[in-house]
């Protein structure tokens, strides 16, 4: 599954993030990363299949913000990477789905739901709440 990981970071209306962009950006290029050219918060890599994202403060997929404690946590050796957790990653990209009809997007909300547990309840208040309530049951057949 190619496609975007979120990983939640800060708030750039504050004038000191600047310099923590260039850190970061300067971190990401030492392990291989370059940003992507079309925004400073999105860094690829030419043997990577996957993209990182370090999306702006307060977290939200459409109109629902996520709380922190809504955020997975995955320890590695060198330190703990917040993640959304499987059923807000099937919202975003449901939501690039419903918006722009990426298909790359459909396709990854189906494969995490279909290989994930998956909040079914979450997703179809979400659904209902971002005015794809129609939708859902389309996505839940679909899986």
């Amino acid at each position: 599954m190619a496609g975007r990981t979120r990983i939640y970071t800060f708030n750039p209306r504050y004038t000191f993030l600047d310099e923590t962009r260039e850190l970061l950006a300067k971190a990401m290029a030492n392990i291989g990363f370059i940003t992507d050219g079309l925004s400073p918060r999105y860094f690829i890599h030419t043997d990577c299949q996957w993209s990182v994202e370090f999306p702006t403060a307060p977290l939200a997929i459409g109109h629902e913000h996520i709380q922190s404690e809504q955020v997975a946590a995955l320890e590695t050796d060198a330190g703990t990477i917040r993640l959304l957790s499987r059923t807000d990653s099937i919202k975003d990209r449901l939501l690039w789905w419903y918006l722009e009809q990426d298909p790359q997007s459909w396709e990854q909300s189906l494969d995490v739901a279909r290989n994930h547990k998956v909040n079914w309840a979450d997703l179809k208040k979400w659904h209902a709440g971002e005015g794809y309530a129609d939708e859902f049951e389309t996505f839940k057949q679909a899986v």
